[in-house]
């Protein structure tokens, strides 16, 4: 009886609750890739963290439910992440969107990537936004270097389409004409000058006699009269 009346006191004690009030657009940021952030949260404090459900009336309450010391760390860190993405800059960039997919790379490498060297976050747009606005997040240093460098890509990318379109001027007529030299040579035939059985070819049969083509007398025989 004595461990039973401990454990009811302590999953009474376990059950307090406390609720904070966070802007729905940061919750994607508490819960972090695939739920790590929120994951460690839990582990840390030994908490039981509940977002509000789709279609739930307040969409900016997330509750919290442990003892109530976790529970208020726990909602301390959580402010502490808000606090950081409300301080951060945040700059619309314009960005070709025929190079978002080359920023973003194979299985998001290439865009991960980009945000772990300048210590940014980078969205993209979604479905209903303009599609060439890119938002970069950060310390404002470092969004200005990322800008730049999204640009030089946007740039390099751009500069290498021009340089394509600007060959092909080049090779389509090119391939034209070698097809129809080709056509016009095959319709004559095969030809090879001052070949040995080109009896036209001076060089190979010459003229015995003299004069200018004519064909020679044969000589006499015997003795002259």
């Amino acid at each position: 009886m004595t461990e039973l009346e401990k454990e009811k006191e302590d999953r009474i004690q376990k059950s307090f609750e406390v609720k904070v009030d966070v802007d729905p657009k940061y919750h994607p940021k508490i819960i972090g890739n695939k739920g790590s952030v929120i994951s460690k949260i839990r582990d840390d404090f030994d908490v039981n963290i509940q977002l509000p459900r789709k279609g739930a009336d307040d969409q900016s309450i997330i509750s919290i439910t442990g003892y109530e010391k976790n529970a208020n760390e726990a909602r301390d860190a959580i402010l502490k992440i808000v606090s950081e993405f409300e301080s951060m800059v945040h700059e619309e960039v314009t960005i070709d969107p025929r190079v978002h997919s080359m920023i973003i790379g194979k299985k998001g490498r290439t865009v991960r990537k980009i945000m772990d060297d300048f210590r940014v976050e980078i969205r993209f747009p979604r479905d209903g936004d303009d599609p060439a606005l890119v938002v970069v997040s950060g310390d404002d240093d470092n969004v200005q270097d990322c800008i730049d460098h999204l640009k030089i890509m946007e740039e390099e990318y751009i500069q290498d389409v021009a340089d394509k379109e600007w060959m092909k001027q080049y090779e389509k007529p090119n391939r034209a004409l070698d097809n129809k030299d080709s056509n016009k040579d095959a319709s004559k035939g095969f030809y090879v000058a001052k070949a040995p059985w080109d009896v036209s070819s001076t060089e190979a049969f010459p003229s015995l006699g003299g004069g200018s083509g004519a064909a020679s007398k044969p000589p006499a025989w015997g003795p002259k009269r």
